[in-house]
C-alpha cells in the first residue's frame, strides 16, 4: 500500500529513515516558505483551501499562488473545498448549497491553469445524502474525490446510518486518495484530531479498499520519532472499535460550534491563546491577503485581542509568529515585502527590521530585549514596507 505523511521542514530526509513512505502531502498556504518544499525526495500532493471549489472565487487573488504551485510540480491538488467567509466570519468547514456547474467550472479552470489534477475532498458534517451527491457528481463528470476517513465516520454517525451502510458507502466509493488520522472523544463529543493517530484506521483501509494513496494527516508538532513509532505499530483490528463508535451515544458539533473549535485548536498550535474567526481590516489593506488565506481563523484580529491582555514578552512572541506567517505567504505569492517592529516610548523609539533576522528564536529574543530596553512603553507597531 502507498502510504505518505504530511510534510513539514523539520522532517527533512525522513524518507531515508522510514522506507515505507511513498509520498508527501503539503497543506498550503503554510507558515513555511515555498523553498522548503522544493526538491523533496518523494512525489508531492498539495492539500489546500485556496481554490474554494464549492463557492465563489476571486481569481485575481488565487492566481497569486499559481507560479509556486507549478514550481512544486505536484501529482495533484486535493482541495478541502469548504473555505467560506460569511458575515465577516471565516469558516473552515461549510455545508454550503453548492451547484454542480459552478464546482465543475472551478475544477476545470484550475486544472487548466495549473496543469495537474484537482481532487475534491469530502468535508466533515455533511449528511450522508450529500456524500452520495458528491460521489454521483464524481462519476458523472469523472472528478476524483479524496476520502477523509474520520470525516466520513463522523458524517455517518451523525446521520444515524448503520455500520453496514457505512461499509457499503466506503466499499462502493473505493477512493484512490484516503486521509487517515485520529478521532477522539471529549465527554459526549466525537472529534476529528490530527494530533493523535488511531492505527485501526490503517487496518480499515487495508482490509476494505483497493490500492491507492493513503496519507497520515498528522499535526505539524509531530517529530520524526513519533511518526516512525506510529507507522511501525501493528494496526489494531478496526471492527470492534468502529462497532463501538457506531453504537455509542456520542454527539457531533454543529457547523458553527465546530468552526469555533477548529479556530481554537489551530490557534493553540500557533501559540495564540485567544483567537477569533472574524476578519477585521485592522492592519490596513496590505494585510488583507494574509488574513484571508490563513485557514480557519482571522490571525491579525486574534493578535489584537491578545495584545489587550499580554505582557511585553507575549506581544513580542505574537509578532514573531505574525512575521513568520506573512513572510511565508509572501514566498508563495512572489512578494518580497519587508516588515518591521517599532517600539515607542515618550521620548524615543527603537526600530527592529524583521527582514534582517534569519532565525525565529533570535528574532523573539531581540523583540523582548528591545521592549525591555525602553521605559514607559506607549506603543508597539507591526508594519510593512510598501
Amino acid at each position: 500500500m502507498n502510504i505518505g505523511i504530511e510534510y513539514f521542514p523539520h522532517l527533512k530526509n525522513i524518507e531515508r529513515e522510514l522506507n515505507c513512505l511513498s509520498h508527501f502531502q503539503v497543506y498550503i498556504p503554510t507558515l513555511n516558505k515555498v523553498s522548503q518544499f522544493e526538491n523533496l525526495g518523494l512525489p508531492l500532493f498539495l492539500h489546500s483551501n485556496l481554490l474554494n471549489s464549492f463557492g465563489e472565487n476571486n481569481w485575481k487573488n488565487l492566481e497569486l499562488f499559481r507560479a509556486s504551485i507549478q514550481k512544486l510540480n505536484p501529482v495533484s491538488i486535493i482541495e478541502h473545498g469548504a473555505l467560506t467567509v460569511q458575515n465577516g466570519k471565516k469558516n473552515g468547514i461549510s455545508s454550503c448549497d453548492w451547484r454542480e456547474e459552478s464546482v465543475l467550472d472551478n475544477i476545470n479552470r484550475w486544472g487548466d491553469i495549473l496543469g495537474c489534477e484537482i481532487v475534491l475532498e469530502n468535508p466533515p458534517y455533511q449528511n450522508i445524502s450529500e456524500i452520495h451527491r458528491i460521489l454521483e457528481f464524481s462519476k458523472k463528470y469523472d472528478v476524483e474525490i479524496a476520502c477523509d476517513i474520520p470525516h466520513l465516520i463522523m458524517t455517518s454517525i451523525s446521520d444515524g446510518i448503520s455500520i453496514c451502510d457505512f461499509h457499503k458507502v466506503l466499499k462502493d466509493w473505493n477512493p484512490l486518495h484516503r486521509h487517515i488520522g485520529g478521532l477522539k472523544t471529549s465527554e459526549d463529543l466525537l472529534l476529528d484530531a490530527h494530533n493523535i493517530y488511531n492505527c485501526w484506521m490503517l487496518d480499515l483501509v487495508q482490509k476494505t479498499l483497493g490500492q491507492g494513496y493513503t496519507t497520515l494527516e498528522q499535526s505539524e508538532v509531530w517529530g520524526k520519532k513519533a511518526i516512525k513509532n506510529n507507522l511501525n505499530r501493528v494496526p489494531q483490528e478496526y471492527e470492534p472499535i468502529l462497532e463501538k463508535l457506531f453504537n455509542s451515544n456520542l454527539h457531533i458539533m454543529n457547523e458553527e460550534e465546530y468552526n469555533d473549535y477548529l479556530a481554537l485548536q489551530r490557534g493553540k498550535e500557533l501559540g495564540i491563546r485567544k483567537v477569533s474567526r472574524r476578519i477585521e481590516n485592522a492592519f490596513g489593506n496590505d494585510f488583507i491577503i494574509y488574513d484571508y488565506f490563513t485557514p480557519f481563523f482571522g490571525l491579525f484580529y486574534s493578535v489584537m485581542l491578545e495584545m489587550e491582555i499580554a505582557d511585553l514578552s507575549r506581544i513580542s512572541e505574537l509578532f514573531t509568529r505574525l512575521y513568520q506567517h506573512c513572510s511565508g505567504i509572501d514566498s508563495w505569492i512572489g512578494r518580497k515585502n519587508k516588515y518591521f517592529l517599532e517600539y515607542v516610548s515618550e521620548d524615543e523609539s527603537l526600530l527592529l527590521d524583521l527582514e534582517s533576522e534569519k532565525e525565529i528564536v533570535e528574532l523573539f529574543d531581540r523583540n523582548v530585549f528591545f521592549a525591555k530596553s525602553l521605559e514607559g512603553l506607549s506603543k508597539i507597531s507591526f508594519g510593512i514596507y510598501t
